[in-house]
């Protein structure tokens, strides 16, 4: 817009304007009258008919913009001003202050260009590949396999706690009842508990020639899954010999693993046999 400092005018050519104004930052400015009749002129014989806004917050005196440009129409921009031409002679319409001047890096920008004619020339490519008649078949039938194989509903049963597991296993009627009680004595002499841990490893009984010699299977509890995901953690239970040498007590007294406590790793000596879920208040044997 064509802006001129409220005041410099008379006050008998304001006229009420509805335009709003903003400046670079986005600040409004104040507006509330225009002058409609202007000419602005810079040769005696040569004027421009215009209009201006008034601005009671104006930085300068007068700002003429793009209604006032469109009407030099051709014009061209020099160092010193705008230059245009009429009826063969030339008129200069001279710049405040001189225009400042920033330097580009003409390598940087070219190289930049250079780039982003090379991703997209490698994209129309692709593009191109992609359309032709074969790579379509092929995705295509890549497509129905993957439905075939995959979107079925063809479900994965497996049987339960560990892999390769055999039916052969499951134990029989007595086994369990003999399980059970096995585990009812650890859980009498409170050397185990009921558990809720989100660790879980399978259990099961051996009857192996020991075991038979002795007359009583022998509770395994498979620890490999444990120790496969905390093998980051040195010792994920905590160990033995550290545990003896921090003890108030003299070591001799400790005859097995079940006279050691375990504080804030029982959770991780969970275990699960087919009827229960439970862990370990000592130290597994």
């Amino acid at each position: 817009m064509n802006c001129i400092h409220e005041g410099i005018f008379p006050t008998q050519f304001y006229e009420k304007t509805a335009s709003i104004l903003t400046g670079t930052g986005g600040t409004k400015l104040i507006v509330n009258y225009k002058v409609s009749d202007v000419h602005i002129c810079n040769d005696q014989y040569y004027y421009y008919k215009t209009h201006l806004i008034l601005v009671k917050d104006l930085s300068s005196s007068l700002i003429l913009g793009t209604p006032f440009i469109t009407k030099l129409y051709p014009f061209m921009v020099h160092d010193d001003g705008i230059r245009t031409n009429i009826f063969g002679k030339e008129i200069i319409f001279k710049f405040c202050e001189p225009p400042l001047y920033s330097t580009i890096n003409v390598l940087n920008y070219k190289t930049q260009q250079t780039k982003y004619l090379i991703n997209e020339i490698n994209n129309v490519r692709i593009t191109n590949q992609l359309n032709d008649n074969n790579i379509q078949n092929k995705i295509t039938s890549l497509k129905l396999k993957f439905k075939k194989k995959k979107c079925l509903k063809q479900y994965i049963v497996k049987s339960p706690y560990i892999n390769f597991f055999n039916e052969k296993d499951i134990p029989s009627k007595s086994k369990v009842i003999h399980m059970n009680s096995k585990l009812e004595n650890l859980i009498n002499k409170k050397l185990i508990r009921p558990s809720k841990s989100p660790w879980s490893c399978s259990a099961f009984y051996v009857m192996n020639a020991a075991e038979l010699e002795r007359g009583s299977p022998r509770l395994v509890i498979n620890y490999k899954p444990l120790i496969k995901v905390l093998e980051w953690i040195r010792y994920p239970i905590p160990n033995k010999r550290n545990l003896l040498k921090k003890s108030l007590m003299i070591q001799k007294y400790f005859q097995r693993f079940w006279q050691i406590q375990l504080l804030e790793d029982k959770y991780k000596t969970g275990f699960n046999v087919s009827f229960g879920h439970f862990e370990w208040n000592v130290m597994p044997f």
